[in-house]
């Protein structure tokens, strides 16, 4: 995720300016296809919450 560069715009909108193909890999795991640049906030804690379900070898 540190791969995964992203910076608050205003009023609850975040710009993802940086992916990899391995945060795209990481959030295929999830079962969610990669962030699009501009999410908002409640979008953003669902795939965290979606990664915390993920049982990590």
């Amino acid at each position: 995720m540190r791969d995964l560069g992203c910076s608050y715009a205003d009023d609850g909108w975040w710009l993802f300016d940086h992916r990899t193909d391995l945060t795209d890999e990481i959030f295929a795991l999830a079962d969610e296809e990669a962030p699009r640049k501009w999410m908002r906030t409640a979008d953003v804690r669902v795939l965290f919450k979606k990664g915390k379900k993920i049982h990590w070898r």
